[in-house]
């Protein structure tokens, strides 16, 4: 078969928040999951109290288990399977659209780091140590809440993510098609290069040289500017696309990591365990069991 592929596109999810309420708050208990790979114009918060599986999120495919927590952006496909020996999932969701605020909040001086930390959200981002714990027993107390007091934690849940170190970004595709600055930009030459590129031998030199900078100061650049440095960014670039192969392409593993820009398949294959905690030949067999065939809308019960 030869090189082209088509890209798992999500299909759209239409939410309908409650008319009493200005957010979606839900607290499921399920013996399964039938959730296909899905986007929504809202942000989401999910948090599994107990359950294990598989995470997808945008091109990052992660086991989870209890205690999993998540921010996602608009607009970011996701989904969760279950693993065959978890039986019963329980777990909250929160959805939300910023206008719900109203127009002029994010104008506001108090949400400036709102400001400065949705951006992120695109990529998905998971909360890490003592913000991640903090964030846990809010969202519990939520349960219980009604009202206004809801309104308040969620507040609050948001000021943490805004506000803390702890946060660890998910996904790369949001990044490049979303937050990466645009292609008349310096890092987004760069970024442009490197996906039209990876296959090829690329050195730190020569991108400082395309983005007309020395190597340390375009060390500091692009770890300030994506919020990692150089070599994991034209690493996760990499991975990404041979995620993309794996899905979609009958070649071998081999193959695909000399396509990619790795000469040695013990390299790519280490790399890839270390960006996706999952080897590429089990990788291959989440996707062809990940049902993929929902196509359209479908609406949130």
């Amino acid at each position: 078969m030869g090189w082209g592929y088509k890209k798992l596109s999500p299909c759209h999810e239409s939410i309908h928040i409650p008319s009493d309420a200005s957010f979606f708050f839900r607290h499921l208990t399920l013996n399964k999951l039938e959730i296909p790979f899905h986007f929504h114009q809202e942000y989401e918060i999910a948090y599994i109290i107990q359950g294990k599986g598989t995470r997808y999120i945008g091109d990052s495919i992660q086991p989870f288990d209890r205690g999993d927590l998540v921010l996602l952006g608009p607009h970011l496909g996701h989904t969760w399977t279950l693993s065959k020996e978890c039986k019963r999932i329980e777990l909250i969701t929160i959805q939300f659209d910023l206008n719900f605020l109203g127009t002029d909040f994010m104008q506001t001086p108090e949400a400036s780091a709102w400001r400065r930390f949705l951006p992120h959200a695109n990529h998905g981002v998971a909360p890490l140590g003592k913000t991640a714990a903090k964030i846990q027993q809010i969202l519990l107390r939520m349960k219980k809440e009604v009202g206004f007091s809801r309104l308040i934690s969620l507040f609050q849940v948001m000021d943490l993510f805004s506000t803390s170190k702890e946060i660890k970004t998910i996904s790369l595709e949001a990044a490049s098609h979303k937050s990466i600055p645009s292609s008349d930009s310096r890092m987004g030459k760069v970024i442009r290069y490197l996906e039209e590129n990876y296959s090829q031998k690329i050195t730190l030199e020569a991108i400082a040289k395309i983005a007309m900078m020395s190597r340390v100061s375009f060390s500091r650049y692009c770890k300030y500017k994506t919020g990692i440095p150089f070599n994991r960014l034209l690493r996760s670039i990499r991975i990404g696309k041979s995620c993309e192969f794996l899905q979609n392409t009958n070649r071998s593993i081999s193959e695909i990591a000399l396509a990619t820009g790795y000469e040695s398949l013990a390299t790519f294959n280490r790399q890839f365990l270390s960006e996706k905690q999952i080897s590429p030949s089990h990788l291959r067999k989440l996707y062809q069991n990940l049902d993929t065939t929902a196509e359209g809308d479908y609406k949130s019960t």
